[in-house]
């Protein structure tokens, strides 16, 4: 097993939390979005009630207070598991921080920690190749430096 794959798989972890956050609220986006309307109300006469069934709005309602109760218990996980992890941080150069904030606290693309680090160069757009090995090389020395405090 490589020397750094301990701190990979432990950040990795955090990241796969922050996407299944990201998930849910999608998810609440998405119920929000669709059956915010209002319905059209039954002018049938024909009562819809009584069965002891619940109504299509009452079922929605009552999804979407589920997942907002799993996004807030979602959010405290993460919380308190990047409590756990930030202090390992200590002792990092501030572009190796900065990288790990951006990919594991926020869970930004590679691309976009890029971009963000080096965006506002005039030869970004030639070089995003050269940027983006250096957002690696630094990743790599810092998931080192983190895997040997992590050994000793």
């Amino acid at each position: 097993m490589k020397k750094t794959q301990y701190i990979k798989d432990r950040l990795n972890k955090h990241r796969k939390m922050l996407e299944k956050l990201c998930a849910l609220k999608e998810e609440r986006e998405f119920i929000l979005e669709k059956y915010e309307s209002p319905r059209s109300p039954n002018i049938s006469g024909i009562p819809g009630g009584g069965n002891g069934e619940f109504t299509e709005t009452e079922k929605i309602v009552h999804k979407k207070l589920e997942l907002e109760e799993k996004i807030k218990v979602a959010s405290e996980e993460i919380a308190d598991d990047w409590a756990e992890l930030s202090p390992l941080c200590n002792g990092l150069e501030p572009m190796q921080t900065l990288i790990l904030n951006l990919r594991y606290q926020y869970g930004a693309s590679w691309k976009d920690i890029c971009k963000q680090i080096y965006g506002r160069r005039e030869d970004y757009d030639g070089n995003m190749d050269l940027y983006m090995k250096r957002i690696f090389k630094e990743h790599g020395r810092a998931l080192l430096f983190l895997s040997e405090r992590h050994s000793t």
